[in-house]
C-alpha cells in the first residue's frame, strides 16, 4: 500500500484498522469474547512452536547443532508442555471453557482472513 508522504506510515492500512476498531466497539461483548479466546490460543501456539524450534535447533540439523545449556533446554521443555496444554485446554469439549460455536466462528474466520493475506502476498510477489 501507498506509504503517506509526512508520517510514513501506511495510511490505507491504519484507517481500515481504525474503522474495523471502532465497528468491533459497536458490538461489545459479542465480539470481545471470541476475539480474545481465540488471540490467547493463538499466543500458545506461537509460544509452543517457539519452544518446539528452541528444542530441534538444540538437537542438531543439517547446519550442525546449536550449544544450549541443560536448563535452557529443560525451560523450552516446560514451555512446550504449557503451551500445549493451554491450546488443549480450549479446544478439549469436556474441559470447562472451551471454544463455544462464537469462538470456532472467529477462528475460522481468523483463519480465512489469514489465508487470503497471504495468498494475495504470492499474488502480489508474482505479478
Amino acid at each position: 500500500g501507498a506509504i503517506h508522504a509526512r508520517h510514513q506510515t501506511p495510511s490505507l492500512a491504519v484507517l481500515c484498522i481504525g474503522i474495523v476498531t471502532g465497528a468491533c466497539m459497536l458490538l461489545g461483548d459479542a465480539i470481545l469474547v471470541p476475539v480474545t479466546e481465540v488471540g490467547s490460543v493463538a499466543c500458545a501456539i506461537g509460544w509452543s512452536a517457539t519452544c518446539a524450534a528452541y528444542l530441534a535447533l538444540s538437537r542438531g540439523g543439517k547446519n550442525g547443532k546449536i550449544p544450549v545449556s541443560t536448563g535452557g533446554r529443560a525451560v523450552a521443555g516446560f514451555g512446550l508442555l504449557v503451551g500445549i496444554a493451554m491450546v488443549l485446554m480450549k479446544i478439549v469439549p469436556m474441559v470447562p471453557g472451551h471454544f463455544s460455536v462464537r469462538e470456532w466462528l472467529a477462528l475460522g474466520v481468523w483463519i480465512a482472513l489469514g489465508a487470503a493475506a497471504g495468498m494475495a502476498q504470492k499474488w502480489r510477489v508474482a505479478t
